[in-house]
């Protein structure tokens, strides 16, 4: 019994009594004081768990081109509700504003200490989409790399080469480096070719114009590149509309430059000329020509409507947003109208038929986008 010997008494009024509450009025103080912070931190979680739900895990939030808008959305909430929750603490004004102070050295550390791979990604996707110097669809060379867009992200965008392969690039390395984008009002597509002293340039560049005129080349012209040792150099370029299928214009147009050289009986020497055989003066290095068809138009699938499969379904889908965008103008544009007595039922029609055009390509959209994501889920999950 000597364990129990020392144990104070709970009587009413006694000191052991005002101990054993005083945690807990301190406790109710300090809730009483910080209810209101407690109160907004509480409705900030529950604010980015319903947002996270509605925005990232919606059959809308796949693919980064979608994400991008939700993921600063959600960057914005958290931000703007720590700072509500920071100024509703129940702190002196000299303090509350040492906090701040310190958050905002913490957020310029952030912007200066940019270089971080993290950071810098980040700046460099939201400078991307500020320049929107290209878009889903478009053909670009950065250094090595050449093919289509197929995505944009925060912090990556996604290139899809001519091996239909998908090449992901930091977004940084986008900004570091020059970047060129085939227009979509149309290019140049070009070819060389070594040829010999004997061939008067003239005849050369008749020609190889015609070569370009064959594949639909217009406002060909030709260039002498190089003088050399042995050959002279050719460029022969010409102006297409056509951007999206660049790989089989230019291999059409090395098709026909072989076809029309070696049908002047014109000997090519691209890139050197070089043999140790003996045979006749009159012998030329010119293949047999086979029986071929004249070539028509192309009325099958292009290579690049597979190569570029996925940087096809963005273009695409880019093109829906602008058309649905247009048609909103429109009825913008109607809705500030007051029509006439007489004119209003004409109208009436004309605001059905646009809001029924409106509805269709935003299904379009919604439809196109999400088998571009399911596509994009079922590679990730064959390629992990």
């Amino acid at each position: 019994m000597t364990l129990y010997a020392n144990r104070p008494t709970l009587e009413e009024g006694s000191t052991t009594t005002n101990v054993a509450f005083f945690g807990w009025e301190h406790i109710s103080e300090v809730l009483e004081r910080y209810s209101m912070a407690l109160g907004l931190a509480a409705l900030l979680a529950l604010t980015l768990f319903i947002a996270h739900r509605v925005l990232m895990t919606g059959p809308k939030a796949k693919g980064a081109e979608a994400r991008l808008p939700r993921q600063l959305t959600m960057l914005a909430i958290t931000v703007i509700g720590l700072f509500v929750v920071l100024l509703s603490l129940p702190l002196p004004d000299e303090t509350r504003g040492d906090m701040l102070s310190l958050v905002g050295v913490l957020f310029t550390a952030i912007i200066a200490l940019s270089s971080t791979t993290f950071v810098s990604n980040a700046m460099a996707g939201l400078m991307i989409r500020i320049i929107n110097c290209f878009r889903p669809g478009d053909f670009v060379r950065v250094k090595s790399e050449f093919g289509r867009i197929s995505e944009r992200g925060l912090f990556h965008t996604e290139l899809q080469n001519e091996d239909g392969e998908l090449t992901t690039l930091p977004n940084l390395y986008l900004m570091t480096n020059p970047v060129s984008v085939v227009r979509k009002s149309g290019t140049i597509i070009s070819a060389t070719v070594s040829l010999g002293y004997d061939e008067p340039w003239e005849k050369i560049e008749t020609l190889l114009k015609q070569a370009a005129r064959k594949i639909g080349l217009k406002d060909s012209f030709v260039h002498v590149l190089e003088l050399g040792d042995y050959t002279i150099v050719y460029k022969i370029a010409g102006f297409t509309d056509d951007v999206t299928s660049l790989l089989t214009l230019r291999s059409d147009l090395h098709k026909e430059m072989l076809d029309v050289l070696h049908g002047a009986n014109i000997e090519i020497m691209s890139p050197t000329f070089m043999t140790q055989r003996q045979i006749s003066q009159d012998d030329a290095m010119i293949p047999r020509r086979a029986h071929r068809a004249a070539r028509t138009k192309r009325n099958h699938p292009v290579p690049e409507e597979k190569i570029f499969e996925k940087a096809n379904r963005a273009a695409g889908i880019e093109d829906l947003k602008a058309k649905h965008a247009k048609i909103i103008d429109e009825l913008e544009e109607l809705a500030d109208k007051k029509p006439k007595a007489a004119d209003k039922e004409a109208h009436a029609e004309q605001v059905k038929q646009l809001e029924a055009a409106a509805d269709a390509l935003f299904e379009q959209i919604e439809a196109s986008s999400k088998e571009m994501s399911d596509t994009s889920e079922v590679d990730k999950s064959e390629g992990h």
